[in-house]
């Protein structure tokens, strides 16, 4: 999946309106997720995303499992920052995000994602999957 495709998927799942906005959120998710993920595992996540999301990742290897341990508010409450949004929304954009990276990831390399996330992460993650498909 190329980065255009990506980014109009987020604006679908997310609502979002601009493709800049769409980007900048997805950029926060990723290193959000990159810090709660092992060294390893953030590797193998963005070696399957468009170039300009995998270098971003590949940047903050260097922070890669510094995050744990973590929970959903504290995953959410950096997107919150980050994005300057209220929690709900932010809530809404991490979970859009992350079913358009579902879209963008292997299935294989998405259950190893969720495998390396506290129970909390992963069951609300995996919610905002299925809801996607239904």
């Amino acid at each position: 999946m190329d980065r255009e495709t990506l980014l109009r998927r987020v604006m679908a799942e997310t609502g979002l309106q601009d493709e800049e906005v769409a980007d900048k959120a997805t950029r926060s998710v990723l290193i959000a997720l990159t810090g709660v993920l092992s060294r390893d595992e953030a590797h193998d996540m963005a070696s399957e995303l468009p170039r300009e999301f995998k270098n971003l990742v590949y940047a903050h290897l260097n922070e890669a499992g510094t995050a744990k341990p973590v929970n959903w508010g504290t995953l959410i409450g950096r997107v919150q920052t980050d994005l300057g949004v209220n929690r709900e929304e932010a809530e809404r954009i991490t979970k859009g995000v992350f079913v358009a990276l579902s879209d963008a990831i292997s299935p294989g390399e998405i259950e190893d994602v969720l495998a390396e996330l506290p129970y909390d992460l992963q069951r609300i993650l995996r919610e905002a999957e299925v809801k996607s498909f239904q």
